[in-house]
């Protein structure tokens, strides 16, 4: 072996040779891969996948597992019903009117969420929505717009002083709890995007069951939030059973 081959003085006889790289460091041993420090998109969420529902044709049900959906990012479809009119099917032409995308053929319906960014962005123009002719999904919508870009203002909201609870003060109540902020004013409620992870809390049923079935959706994405009196969400579906829904 020639002098300075490895760039060091001549060895002496029965020095140790030296091996190739040996002080040299290995291919990215010390050094950083290509964005191995920055989160990557998507890197704290949850990978898309999809889910096959069998309820009963119930829309009013059904669109809690459009917010399930829009939070965890996996594809629900179900079975369209039709010939049936239920007003609780036009809170699908609302989330198309803020930008969500539902696919739609002869048998089923699925929000697609691969379309949406992490918490989704829709259509930051749209800021305004009547919710006149479905009132039992204002509840749905309010924590939905937690999540959005924008401000919501929903309106048609003056029936819900006297459903199963005082929903206008439960909604401003459990997103204060979340810490979000909210407010009503003539017949409509203003709802302010969250700045960061809902807070970690116990949220209130008011012994409502659309106010149970919200949040348990909501638990489904940030498990650390607790739900007083889930239970009561059996008026609509019992709580056993859609556990075993959304675990199967």
């Amino acid at each position: 072996m020639g002098s300075g081959e490895w760039g060091v003085q001549p060895r002496t006889p029965n020095s140790p040779l030296p091996t190739p790289n040996s002080q040299l460091p290995t291919p990215n041993s010390q050094l950083p891969t290509p964005n191995s420090q920055l989160p990557t998109p998507h890197s704290q969420l949850p990978t898309p996948n999809s889910i096959n529902l069998t309820l009963d044709p119930d829309y009013s049900t059904i669109c809690y597992f459009w917010l399930y959906s829009f939070l965890t990012k996996k594809q629900i479809s179900v079975k369209k019903i039709s010939n049936i009119y239920q007003p609780d099917y036009h809170f699908i032409d609302i989330l198309k009117k803020i930008g969500f995308v539902f696919i739609e053929n002869n048998d089923s319906i699925t929000l697609d969420c691969t379309v949406h960014s992490p918490l989704p962005t829709p259509n930051s123009q749209l800021s305004t929505i009547n919710c006149s002719n479905v009132p039992d999904q204002i509840i749905t919508l309010s924590f939905l717009a937690l999540f959005l870009k924008n401000k919501t203002y929903i309106q048609g909201c003056h029936t819900l002083f006297s459903k199963e609870s005082n929903r206008i003060k439960g909604i401003l109540h459990n997103i204060k709890l979340l810490g979000g902020e909210a407010c009503y004013k003539i017949d409509t409620l203003c709802i302010t995007p969250l700045k960061n992870e809902p807070k970690k809390c116990c949220l209130k049923t008011y012994n409502d069951h659309r106010f149970a079935l919200t949040f348990y959706m909501l638990s489904q994405r940030f498990h650390y939030l607790e739900i007083d009196n889930i239970d009561c969400a059996k008026k609509s579906i019992d709580i056993n059973s859609l556990f075993k829904i959304m675990t199967s």
